[in-house]
């Protein structure tokens, strides 16, 4: 716990410009705050099929998809010790707790640990009380294991000093204390003092949607140094676009609205009745044209909601995991390899 450590590494994750209402202050631009009464599990399901629904909820309140916040110049605010210095992503901040300098070949021994970890999220991802779990950093310690809600405790395990930083929208913080002494503060958007050596971004795709992928992006290509993938980690972005199965429900309503109307009698207009002219008979074929691409496109639409239901029955009907040694702890559900830490250090829950 005395070792003093080597360099800082910036941890971000992207729910920090993620504004959530349910969680942080209220904005009216964001909608209703019951829109955002999400689950959050680190599976496949809930980082990339779950968001089509979700998006579905938004465009049948008629509220704008949620985009994140505040990007702009953020890497600005930093500076570093090397002039293209080096970051890893990943789709979890589980992986950050098995970071030390070796990953980034900075200097020290694969045990060495880093002098502060600063994060910026909006959870502080040390520790949250669960129903028969760990409920103080001492009994997380005895179990050995870390996940993306306690990778935060690794580093603390290994003396390093921890700072972390809210995002405007939740000045209150998190929901739990954390089991081990941070650093806090609420983001003021000013420069960051002091410089950093490395790098790690999350993009949290179980808790940031992916019609936010495309600033995700963004942000990658604007930062100043080398970016590359967490070794081994499952990544696959952008994910599938979830708007174009949202937004059918709404042009199903619209074309069978379309189609009532359209095959009901025609209402002669007022005055004097007027003879058949040879224009009837076109303007009934065009009619029966319209009506016939109509029903083929809900057609489509049916097909494809039958599909998806089927796809989302499978994944729900599929077996859970075998439940870990305490398994009121959350795992990660994530198969892919992760970093060995050295012998007797914690590993990583799966």
């Amino acid at each position: 716990m005395d070792t003093p450590g080597h360099g800082r590494l910036l941890v971000v994750d992207f729910d920090f410009f993620f504004h959530n209402p349910l969680e942080g202050a209220e904005a009216a631009h964001r909608g209703d705050p019951l829109l955002y009464d999400w689950g959050h599990a680190e599976t496949p399901f809930l980082q990339e099929d779950v968001w089509t629904f979700r998006a579905e909820d938004f465009i049948r309140a008629g509220t704008s998809l949620p985009r994140c916040e505040g990007l702009d110049g953020f890497w600005d605010r930093f500076t570093f010790t090397h002039p293209r210095p080096p970051l890893l992503y990943a789709d979890s901040n589980a992986h950050a707790g098995a970071l030390t300098p070796v990953h980034y070949a900075l200097p020290g021994e694969a045990a060495t640990p880093w002098q502060e970890v600063h994060l910026f999220d909006a959870h502080h991802d040390s520790g949250y009380p669960h129903r028969n779990g760990p409920a103080t950093f001492e009994e997380w310690a005895q179990e050995g294991e870390y996940s993306c809600e306690d990778w935060m405790l690794v580093h603390h395990a290994r003396g390093t000093r921890l700072t972390l930083t809210y995002p405007t929208w939740r000045p209150q913080g998190d929901s739990h204390p954390p089991m081990a002494p941070l650093t806090v503060n609420v983001d003021d958007h000013t420069a960051i003092p002091g410089a950093f050596d490395a790098v790690f971004l999350c993009r949290s795709g179980a808790w940031v949607p992916s019609w936010c992928d495309d600033q995700l992006t963004e942000l990658l290509q604007a930062f100043p140094g080398r970016a590359r993938p967490f070794p081994g980690a499952r990544w696959s972005h952008p994910r599938p676009d979830p708007l174009p199965l949202a937004r059918r429900p709404a042009l199903f309503a619209e074309l069978t609205a379309g189609l009532h109307t359209a095959t009901q009698p025609a209402v002669p207009p007022p005055g004097p009745a007027r003879e058949s002219t040879h224009e009837e008979p076109r303007t009934a074929r065009q009619d029966s044209g319209t009506l016939q691409t109509a029903l083929e496109k809900i057609a489509e639409i049916q097909a494809a909601s039958l599909q998806r239901q089927e796809q989302t029955d499978a994944v729900l009907a599929t077996p859970e995991p075998a439940p870990l040694t305490n398994p009121a702890t959350p795992r990660t559900n994530d198969a892919s390899p992760h970093p060995q830490p050295p012998a007797g250090e914690h590993r990583p829950r799966l």
